[in-house]
């Protein structure tokens, strides 16, 4: 017998008999390799070598456990340094617009529309949300924008900034980009 369990408030511990020596003790401490002391502390979730020392004594017979590393463990204890901070502020208003387009939506609005697009100015962070009945629709709604940004507010439209949806790449919709020096 190698050890037995005692339930107590419904676990059960586990503990080796000390009046009688198991044949399987002295077998299993000349097997112990480094090769299980790495199965163990992967099995058990990366634990310390310190710590798995104390629960598996066995495991360090005539080993020292500064002599184990773990690349997993060490990697993962290092971090990525952040992103720079970006120096672009929005200089003047509508010089870069944020476009996105939600939908199909399951229940169509009074409208019966099932999509939107928005329009968001980086500089004001105003938002234009505007119905769409139809995804191929999207040029033509862009074309109405920019008519209001160009003879309401005096400013041109300079990039246009995009999720790069298929809608933001027809031809029609390129040509009129490239025509009006608007950045995609």
């Amino acid at each position: 017998m190698i050890g037995n369990a005692e339930k107590q408030n419904g676990l059960y511990y586990f503990s080796t008999s000390p009046s009688r020596p198991s044949p399987f003790k002295k077998l299993y401490l000349f097997s112990v390799s480094n090769s299980n002391v790495f199965l163990w502390h992967n099995c058990l979730d990366h634990p310390n070598f310190t710590y798995l020392k104390y629960l598996y004594p066995i495991l360090f017979l005539n080993k020292n456990v500064s002599s184990f590393n773990c690349e997993h463990c060490i990697f993962a204890k290092q971090y990525r340094k952040p992103h720079p901070n970006h120096t672009y502020h929005a200089s003047k208003p509508f010089h870069l617009i944020h476009s996105d387009i939600w939908g199909p939506a399951s229940v169509l609005n009074i409208t019966r529309a099932r999509w939107f697009i928005t329009f968001i100015n980086d500089h004001t962070r105003v938002c234009w949300i505007y119905l769409l009945k139809e995804k191929s629709k999207t040029s033509i709604i862009f074309k109405q924008f920019h008519k209001l940004v160009t003879n309401l507010f005096q400013y041109s439209i300079q990039i246009l900034h995009s999720d790069n949806g298929k809608e933001y790449f027809s031809p029609e919709f390129n040509d009129y980009l490239v025509e009006h020096g608007i950045l995609h």
